[in-house]
Protein backbone atom coordinates (compact mmCIF):
# COMPACT_ATOMS: atom_id res chain seq x y z
CA UNK A 1 0.00 0.00 0.00
CA UNK A 2 1.17 3.30 -0.99
CA UNK A 3 1.46 5.53 2.57
CA UNK A 4 1.32 8.41 1.07
CA UNK A 5 -2.28 7.51 -0.04
CA UNK A 6 -3.11 5.88 3.13
CA UNK A 7 -5.32 8.83 4.17
CA UNK A 8 -6.64 9.78 0.99
CA UNK A 9 -4.05 12.12 -0.03
CA UNK A 10 -0.95 12.80 -1.78
CA UNK A 11 2.12 14.37 -0.57
CA UNK A 12 2.61 17.40 -2.05
CA UNK A 13 5.26 17.44 -4.54
CA UNK A 14 8.36 20.27 -4.39
CA UNK A 15 6.79 22.44 -6.87
CA UNK A 16 3.71 22.98 -4.97
CA UNK A 17 5.60 23.14 -1.43
CA UNK A 18 7.31 25.86 -2.80
CA UNK A 19 4.06 27.20 -4.13
CA UNK A 20 2.55 27.39 -0.87
CA UNK A 21 5.68 28.84 1.00
CA UNK A 22 5.81 31.77 -1.31
CA UNK A 23 2.44 32.37 -0.68
CA UNK A 24 2.99 32.23 3.49
CA UNK A 25 5.34 34.88 3.20
CA UNK A 26 3.25 37.68 1.47
CA UNK A 27 0.26 36.50 3.83
CA UNK A 28 3.27 36.94 6.71
CA UNK A 29 3.71 40.37 4.88
CA UNK A 30 0.49 42.08 4.90
CA UNK A 31 -0.04 40.58 8.79
CA UNK A 32 3.37 42.34 9.54
CA UNK A 33 3.69 45.31 7.53
CA UNK A 34 1.22 48.55 7.49
CA UNK A 35 -1.03 49.59 4.66
CA UNK A 36 -3.66 51.52 4.13
CA UNK A 37 -6.87 49.91 2.96
CA UNK A 38 -9.73 52.35 0.95
CA UNK A 39 -12.86 49.90 -0.74
CA UNK A 40 -14.11 51.82 -3.80
CA UNK A 41 -17.57 50.29 -2.44
CA UNK A 42 -17.59 50.13 1.22
CA UNK A 43 -21.30 48.25 1.43
CA UNK A 44 -19.95 45.25 -0.58
CA UNK A 45 -16.65 42.97 0.31
CA UNK A 46 -16.50 41.82 -3.50
CA UNK A 47 -15.09 44.48 -5.42
CA UNK A 48 -12.05 47.03 -5.76
CA UNK A 49 -9.71 48.18 -3.54
CA UNK A 50 -6.93 50.69 -3.12
CA UNK A 51 -4.12 49.72 -1.18
CA UNK A 52 -0.89 51.81 -0.02
CA UNK A 53 1.79 50.07 1.84
CA UNK A 54 5.00 51.33 3.11
CA UNK A 55 6.33 52.27 -0.36
CA UNK A 56 3.71 54.93 -0.20
CA UNK A 57 2.75 53.95 -4.31
CA UNK A 58 -1.27 53.19 -4.28
CA UNK A 59 -2.55 49.88 -6.27
CA UNK A 60 -5.82 48.70 -7.06
CA UNK A 61 -6.79 45.38 -5.69
CA UNK A 62 -9.77 43.52 -6.95
CA UNK A 63 -11.56 40.54 -4.84
CA UNK A 64 -13.43 38.40 -6.65
CA UNK A 65 -13.43 35.47 -4.49
CA UNK A 66 -11.93 35.33 -0.62
CA UNK A 67 -11.05 31.33 -0.70
CA UNK A 68 -9.63 30.95 -4.22
CA UNK A 69 -6.74 32.51 -5.78
CA UNK A 70 -8.63 34.29 -8.52
CA UNK A 71 -7.99 37.78 -7.46
CA UNK A 72 -6.06 40.49 -9.25
CA UNK A 73 -3.51 43.28 -8.38
CA UNK A 74 -1.72 45.89 -10.54
CA UNK A 75 1.49 45.60 -7.89
CA UNK A 76 4.90 44.17 -10.32
CA UNK A 77 4.95 41.41 -7.78
CA UNK A 78 1.39 39.89 -8.43
CA UNK A 79 2.12 40.73 -12.18
CA UNK A 80 5.29 38.14 -12.48
CA UNK A 81 4.63 35.64 -9.44
CA UNK A 82 2.21 33.17 -11.00
CA UNK A 83 1.04 32.78 -7.53
CA UNK A 84 -2.86 34.36 -8.12
CA UNK A 85 -1.84 36.97 -5.04
CA UNK A 86 0.39 39.19 -3.66
CA UNK A 87 0.99 41.27 -0.15
CA UNK A 88 -1.76 43.33 -1.10
CA UNK A 89 -4.33 41.21 -1.82
CA UNK A 90 -3.62 39.26 1.28
CA UNK A 91 -3.91 42.41 3.26
CA UNK A 92 -7.44 42.56 2.30
CA UNK A 93 -8.47 39.61 3.09
CA UNK A 94 -7.27 39.78 6.76
CA UNK A 95 -8.76 43.21 7.16
CA UNK A 96 -12.06 41.78 5.92
CA UNK A 97 -11.46 38.68 7.90
CA UNK A 98 -10.76 41.12 11.23
CA UNK A 99 -12.99 44.24 10.62
CA UNK A 100 -16.17 44.94 10.65
CA UNK A 101 -17.43 43.72 7.60
CA UNK A 102 -16.56 39.62 8.60
CA UNK A 103 -20.30 39.27 8.36
CA UNK A 104 -20.49 40.32 5.21
CA UNK A 105 -17.67 38.32 4.13
CA UNK A 106 -19.20 34.97 5.16
CA UNK A 107 -22.34 36.31 3.49
CA UNK A 108 -20.54 36.34 0.01
CA UNK A 109 -18.98 33.23 0.62
CA UNK A 110 -22.04 31.51 1.04
CA UNK A 111 -23.29 32.98 -2.03
CA UNK A 112 -20.15 31.58 -4.25
CA UNK A 113 -20.30 28.37 -3.08
CA UNK A 114 -24.09 28.51 -4.16
CA UNK A 115 -22.94 30.38 -7.74
CA UNK A 116 -20.12 27.59 -8.55
CA UNK A 117 -22.76 24.65 -7.82
CA UNK A 118 -24.63 26.50 -10.64
CA UNK A 119 -22.05 27.18 -13.09
CA UNK A 120 -20.43 26.62 -16.03
CA UNK A 121 -17.73 28.31 -17.99
CA UNK A 122 -16.47 27.96 -21.39
CA UNK A 123 -13.02 28.43 -22.40
CA UNK A 124 -10.68 27.57 -25.10
CA UNK A 125 -7.64 24.89 -24.66
CA UNK A 126 -4.65 24.37 -27.15
CA UNK A 127 -4.68 20.62 -27.40
CA UNK A 128 -3.13 18.91 -30.19
CA UNK A 129 -1.92 21.38 -32.73
CA UNK A 130 -5.68 22.75 -32.61
CA UNK A 131 -8.07 24.79 -30.06
CA UNK A 132 -10.73 23.47 -28.34
CA UNK A 133 -13.94 23.85 -26.61
CA UNK A 134 -13.02 23.49 -22.66
CA UNK A 135 -15.50 23.69 -20.25
CA UNK A 136 -14.92 24.46 -16.21
CA UNK A 137 -16.84 23.86 -13.48
CA UNK A 138 -16.07 23.57 -9.52
CA UNK A 139 -16.14 20.12 -8.75
CA UNK A 140 -19.22 20.49 -6.51
CA UNK A 141 -21.52 20.97 -9.76
CA UNK A 142 -25.01 20.48 -9.46
CA UNK A 143 -25.13 16.86 -10.79
CA UNK A 144 -28.16 18.06 -13.24
CA UNK A 145 -26.16 20.39 -15.05
CA UNK A 146 -23.23 18.40 -15.31
CA UNK A 147 -25.15 16.16 -17.08
CA UNK A 148 -26.34 19.09 -19.28
CA UNK A 149 -23.01 19.39 -19.76
CA UNK A 150 -21.93 15.73 -21.05
CA UNK A 151 -24.97 15.78 -23.25
CA UNK A 152 -24.88 19.15 -24.80
CA UNK A 153 -20.77 19.54 -25.19
CA UNK A 154 -18.80 16.75 -24.03
CA UNK A 155 -18.69 14.71 -26.79
CA UNK A 156 -18.60 17.99 -28.97
CA UNK A 157 -15.38 19.90 -28.11
CA UNK A 158 -13.53 19.57 -31.38
CA UNK A 159 -16.60 21.00 -33.58
CA UNK A 160 -15.55 24.55 -32.89
CA UNK A 161 -13.03 23.38 -36.03
CA UNK A 162 -15.29 21.68 -38.08
CA UNK A 163 -18.70 23.11 -37.90
CA UNK A 164 -18.40 26.12 -35.81
CA UNK A 165 -22.14 26.90 -36.64
CA UNK A 166 -23.73 23.75 -35.70
CA UNK A 167 -21.41 24.74 -31.83
CA UNK A 168 -22.69 28.09 -31.83
CA UNK A 169 -26.36 26.47 -32.35
CA UNK A 170 -25.17 23.96 -30.01
CA UNK A 171 -24.18 26.53 -27.61
CA UNK A 172 -27.25 28.59 -27.47
CA UNK A 173 -29.63 25.65 -26.84
CA UNK A 174 -26.62 24.86 -24.04
CA UNK A 175 -26.99 28.37 -22.62
CA UNK A 176 -30.75 27.79 -22.86
CA UNK A 177 -31.64 24.64 -21.12
CA UNK A 178 -28.49 26.08 -18.17
CA UNK A 179 -30.77 28.99 -17.62
CA UNK A 180 -34.11 27.74 -17.57
CA UNK A 181 -32.60 25.07 -14.49
CA UNK A 182 -31.62 27.54 -12.83
CA UNK A 183 -27.98 28.26 -13.59
CA UNK A 184 -25.87 30.21 -15.41
CA UNK A 185 -23.15 30.28 -18.18
CA UNK A 186 -19.89 32.76 -18.86
CA UNK A 187 -18.66 32.40 -22.30
CA UNK A 188 -15.30 33.93 -22.81
CA UNK A 189 -15.14 36.19 -26.00
CA UNK A 190 -12.19 34.04 -27.34
CA UNK A 191 -14.70 30.79 -28.26
CA UNK A 192 -17.10 33.33 -30.23
CA UNK A 193 -13.87 34.86 -31.89
CA UNK A 194 -12.52 31.15 -32.79
CA UNK A 195 -15.96 30.60 -34.44
CA UNK A 196 -15.88 33.41 -36.58
CA UNK A 197 -12.70 32.86 -37.62
CA UNK A 198 -12.99 29.52 -37.94
CA UNK A 199 -16.33 29.66 -40.05
CA UNK A 200 -14.78 32.79 -42.48
CA UNK A 201 -11.87 30.24 -43.50
CA UNK A 202 -14.27 27.27 -44.35
CA UNK A 203 -16.46 30.30 -46.31
CA UNK A 204 -12.63 31.28 -48.01
CA UNK A 205 -12.09 27.70 -49.12
CA UNK A 206 -15.47 27.34 -50.37
CA UNK A 207 -15.44 30.27 -52.73
CA UNK A 208 -11.86 29.45 -53.36
CA UNK A 209 -13.02 25.75 -54.47
CA UNK A 210 -16.33 26.78 -56.41
CA UNK A 211 -14.16 29.58 -58.49
CA UNK A 212 -11.66 26.89 -59.35
CA UNK A 213 -14.43 24.99 -60.40
CA UNK A 214 -16.36 27.22 -62.75
CA UNK A 215 -12.64 28.18 -64.59
CA UNK A 216 -12.67 24.19 -64.88
CA UNK A 217 -15.76 24.57 -66.60
CA UNK A 218 -15.17 27.87 -68.59
CA UNK A 219 -17.45 29.92 -66.88
CA UNK A 220 -14.53 31.67 -65.28
CA UNK A 221 -11.05 32.96 -66.44
CA UNK A 222 -8.18 33.98 -64.37
CA UNK A 223 -6.02 35.80 -66.65
CA UNK A 224 -6.97 39.25 -66.21
CA UNK A 225 -3.66 40.59 -67.22
CA UNK A 226 -2.46 42.07 -70.47
CA UNK A 227 0.59 39.63 -69.97
CA UNK A 228 -0.95 35.81 -69.11
CA UNK A 229 0.56 34.37 -65.60
CA UNK A 230 2.63 30.75 -65.71
CA UNK A 231 -0.10 28.03 -63.70
CA UNK A 232 1.96 28.65 -60.32
CA UNK A 233 1.72 32.09 -60.48
CA UNK A 234 -1.76 31.78 -60.79
CA UNK A 235 -1.99 29.66 -57.87
CA UNK A 236 -0.02 32.26 -55.90
CA UNK A 237 -2.19 34.73 -57.00
CA UNK A 238 -5.29 32.28 -55.69
CA UNK A 239 -3.22 31.69 -52.54
CA UNK A 240 -3.05 35.45 -51.73
CA UNK A 241 -6.83 35.81 -52.59
CA UNK A 242 -8.55 33.68 -50.48
CA UNK A 243 -5.57 33.32 -47.60
CA UNK A 244 -6.47 35.68 -44.70
CA UNK A 245 -2.85 36.72 -43.67
CA UNK A 246 -0.32 35.49 -46.44
CA UNK A 247 3.13 36.56 -47.77
CA UNK A 248 4.42 35.31 -50.96
CA UNK A 249 7.87 35.71 -52.39
CA UNK A 250 10.66 33.90 -54.51
CA UNK A 251 13.86 34.34 -55.55
CA UNK A 252 14.98 37.48 -57.45
CA UNK A 253 15.12 37.19 -61.19
CA UNK A 254 12.92 34.13 -61.10
CA UNK A 255 10.35 33.71 -63.84
CA UNK A 256 9.26 37.93 -63.50
CA UNK A 257 6.60 39.11 -65.52
CA UNK A 258 6.94 41.51 -68.75
CA UNK A 259 6.19 44.58 -66.73
CA UNK A 260 8.07 44.04 -62.86
CA UNK A 261 7.15 47.38 -61.36
CA UNK A 262 3.28 46.38 -62.16
CA UNK A 263 1.13 45.56 -58.77
CA UNK A 264 -1.91 44.24 -59.42
CA UNK A 265 -4.50 43.93 -56.67
CA UNK A 266 -7.15 41.19 -57.45
CA UNK A 267 -10.39 40.10 -56.37
CA UNK A 268 -13.53 37.77 -57.35
CA UNK A 269 -17.08 37.76 -56.25
CA UNK A 270 -19.62 35.39 -56.14
CA UNK A 271 -21.24 38.23 -59.15
CA UNK A 272 -17.91 39.56 -61.08
CA UNK A 273 -15.79 37.50 -62.85
CA UNK A 274 -12.85 39.60 -61.63
CA UNK A 275 -10.77 42.38 -61.30
CA UNK A 276 -7.61 43.84 -61.07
Amino acid sequence: MDARREYGRARPGAGEVARRLAVERRRARAATEPFTIVAERPAEVLGFYTVTGSSGIPYTVEIRDPDRFLNRCACPDYEGNNLGTCKHIEAVLLDLRRGPNRKKLTAARAELVAHRRLHVRLGLVYQGGTWQLAPSYDESLDLGLLRLVHYYLTPHLAEINADPAALAFRLKAFDDEVREYGGSVSIDPDVWTQLAQVGHRQERAAAREALLVAVQAGHRRLDLLRAPLYPFQLLGVLFLAFTERALLADDMGWARPSRPSSRPTCSWSSTASGTC
